[in-house]
This record gives C-alpha cells, sequence and structure tokens, in this order.
C-alpha cells in the first residue's frame, strides 16, 4: 500500500520546487538561446539521418549537409525552444497551486529535457551515465506538476526523488573516479578552485567519486541513517553548482565570467535544491 506523506508546511515545498523548475529553464533556455545544444550530433548523423532526409525531404545528403539555409534553420529552432523554456521557467514563478491546463507545460518541458539528456549521451559514444547525470534536472518539472497537482507526496513519489538522486551523483561519481572518461574540465576546476596540482586534483576527484557513491546508497536508509547523506548531497550539489562560476572568474574581466558560466550553475540548482526538498519532507 502507497503511504501518503502529511507535511506541515506545503508552501515551503512548492517554493523550492518552483524556485529549482524555474532555474533549470532560466539555464536551459539561455543556453539555447545564446550558446549552443548538441543538436546537430542528431541532425547531422549521415548513418541516423541520410536515409529521412534523402526520403522523406527529396535532398541529397550532400545538399542538406552543407545548407547554409538548413544551419539557419536549425539555429532559429533551438532559439525557439529556448524561448519556450523561459515560458515554462515564467510559469514556476506565476502559476498558483489552484490547477491549471498551463501547468502540463512544464511535462513536455521535461520531455525537452530528457531529449537534450539523450544528445549529450549521443554525443558520449551513448554513456549510460552521461543521460542518467541530468535525472535531476529533467524530474524537476515533473515533482512539481506532481505536488501541484496534489498538494501531497506519498512514499512512491519520495522513492522517486530519491532514486532521482542517487542516479545523478552516481553517475557523476563514475566520471569523477574515471571509470567513465574523467572530463578535462573536472580537473581544471579542482585545480582553479582548490589551488593544487593535478596529482592532487585527481585524488580529490576520486574521493570525492567515492562520496557520490556512498551518498547514493545511504539515501535509502532510514532517515536517522539517510539525513547524513542528505545533507551531505545539499552541500556538494550546491558547491558543485557554484563551481562553474567560481573556477572560471577571471577578476580581469568579473562580468564576461559570470556571463559566459552562469547559465551552467544556474541549471545546476536542482542538484542541492532537490536534496533539501527530500531532507524537508522526510524531517517534517
Amino acid at each position: 500500500m502507497t503511504k501518503t506523506i502529511k507535511i506541515e508546511n506545503q508552501n515551503i515545498i512548492i517554493f523550492w520546487l518552483r524556485f529549482s523548475t524555474f532555474a533549470v529553464f532560466l539555464g536551459r533556455g539561455i543556453q539555447h538561446i545564446i550558446w549552443d545544444v548538441p543538436i546537430r550530433t542528431l541532425l547531422w548523423d549521415e548513418s541516423w539521418m541520410k536515409s529521412i532526409i534523402e526520403q522523406f525531404f527529396q535532398v541529397s545528403w550532400e545538399t542538406y549537409s552543407t545548407s547554409l539555409s538548413v544551419d539557419h534553420a536549425i539555429n532559429i529552432t533551438m532559439i525557439a525552444v529556448g524561448c519556450f523554456y523561459l515560458f515554462c521557467a515564467l510559469l514556476a514563478l506565476v502559476l498558483k497551486k489552484e490547477p491549471n491546463p498551463l501547468s502540463y507545460f512544464w511535462i513536455i518541458g521535461s520531455i525537452g529535457l530528457i531529449f537534450l539528456a539523450f544528445l549529450y549521451c549521443k554525443e558520449k559514444f551513448f554513456s549510460v551515465g552521461q543521460f542518467f547525470e541530468y535525472s535531476l534536472q529533467f524530474s524537476t518539472p515533473l515533482f512539481l506538476y506532481i505536488f501541484y497537482k496534489k498538494n501531497k507526496f506519498n512514499s512512491s513519489i519520495i522513492l522517486l526523488l530519491k532514486i532521482a538522486i542517487a542516479l545523478t551523483f552516481t553517475c557523476h561519481g563514475l566520471y569523477a573516479l574515471g571509470i567513465y572518461p574523467r572530463p578535462g574540465n573536472f580537473i581544471d576546476m579542482t585545480i582553479n578552485i582548490l589551488q593544487v596540482n593535478e596529482q592532487q586534483a585527481i585524488h580529490f576527484l576520486n574521493f570525492a567519486g567515492i562520496m557520490d557513491i556512498i551518498i547514493s546508497i545511504a539515501l535509502f536508509l532510514p532517515f536517522k541513517y539517510a539525513r547524513w547523506a542528505i545533507f551531505y548531497a545539499i552541500v556538494w550539489g550546491l558547491a558543485t553548482t557554484a563551481a562553474r562560476i567560481w573556477a572560471n572568474f577571471y577578476i580581469e574581466m568579473p562580468l564576461e565570467s559570470i556571463y559566459t558560466w552562469w547559465h551552467e550553475s544556474v541549471y545546476r540548482i536542482p542538484h542541492a535544491v532537490l536534496p533539501l526538498v527530500l531532507w524537508i519532507v522526510l524531517k517534517r
């Protein structure tokens, strides 16, 4: 039987879920509009797209892949998607708790974020960890939608929340440990923030990766034990979120540093906020 969890102050949960949803859609929206997403890894993949392009659009692959108008259409589509995400971010701020059909846009936006996770996964040669590292980002709007509709969490939803947190932190840990190829920016950020050498940075990342795995398991223990893992997830999620700006901030050009990196920190805010939501729900 599914058990319903009574929460004393639902407004606190609503606030943090709104904030997290707003952040992920804002960051990804700005990324689509100003920067880039790996959509071309799919649309310009000859093995995947050639037969579709030639059969349905009656255009040769060479013409399609070298067309400036196609490239322009891709850019316009990315901007349109980015604007849609900004609309979803706005909804997270303005929609009240009463039923509203506009909340379905969060589900559509979440599907878009799942597709984005797939694109990053494809770009990394279908590393499964690359996809599930984004679990907290693409599930955040869904958790808001659920709580928006029901004003409560049951034990099944809490389990899904734990799974989303565990997947994100586990996959992050697999990269930190080098089980998946360790991203060079992990080492660079560690060196820049901690002012250590490369070998020390690797040791730190190995420790962080082990901790990611441990807390992902500990989340499923009774709360009196899991609370320490949840607290660590909040702090570490906040640290890794801030690291994108911190590691790449240069005092000589502060505005440019923030402009270039702020969106990467913003769309990672769910990595800290959803563990905080779990803490509030279980504690209350």
